[in-house]
């Protein structure tokens, strides 16, 4: 497509795509650069959703870590967290140049791939419009950190203990005590003012088990 280079850069890229799906070819991933991580949602991200896509965002040194929140769930490099997912952990990438990102020592990749058990699970979706259901770590039937924070607010009551064998990896892993546990944090004063302030950490997760984002939108509705 020949138009003004820098203009209608998001409109460009959906008119350029919207096609594709006309002669048949599947819609998956659409790895883009910082031209487009910095477009108005309604002008890429949402329309290219719409179509399918899963977007690939790359994001500048300021934009990485902990990007803000939604009902209460922290967003940390594009994906949803609980809200008291370890300092160490969501702010791993904070900073980072971008060397430091493209070549990951084995250190912070360890970091990274530890916040796996406190992102928050996709339960359902896209429905008609492109919106998923995601519920809380703890939830679910095989939920990946425990809390007592959730089993007291849902009133899950102890059974019998269950007999695990040692010897079976699947089984070991299984058991809550092999899981992350969530402890609340503890009581600071006041943190000064700063244009992250805000959304370093909201307040801790809401009584319900699951929540509704729109996934055509490249950060979370608040």
């Amino acid at each position: 497509m020949v138009n003004t280079p820098h203009k209608r850069i998001g409109a460009n890229a959906i008119i350029t795509l919207t096609p594709l799906a006309d002669l048949g070819l599947p819609a998956r991933f659409a790895a883009v650069d910082r031209a487009y991580t910095d477009q108005a949602a309604d002008h890429f991200a949402r329309p290219a959703r719409a179509l399918g896509y899963q977007l690939v965002l790359d994001y500048k040194q300021d934009q990485r870590g902990i990007q803000g929140s939604a009902h209460g769930a922290l967003l940390i490099d594009g994906a949803l967290a609980c809200p008291l997912i370890p300092d160490r952990l969501a702010t791993a990438t904070s900073s980072l140049d971008d060397a430091a990102i493209r070549t990951p020592s084995d250190e912070l990749n360890a970091l990274i791939a530890a916040r796996q058990p406190y992102l928050l699970h996709h339960k359902q979706g896209p429905n008609a419009h492109q919106a998923i259901r995601l519920q809380c770590p703890a939830a679910g039937t095989s939920p990946s950190v425990t809390c007592p924070r959730f089993e007291r607010l849902h009133h899950r009551q102890g059974g019998r203990a269950a007999a695990v064998d040692l010897t079976d990896a699947r089984q070991r892993a299984a058991h809550p005590s092999a899981k992350p546990r969530i402890l609340p944090r503890p009581a600071t004063s006041a943190p000064t003012s700063s244009p992250r302030s805000a959304a370093s950490r909201p307040s801790p997760c809401t009584p319900t088990t699951s929540a509704t984002w729109t996934s055509s939108a490249r950060t979370c509705p608040t």
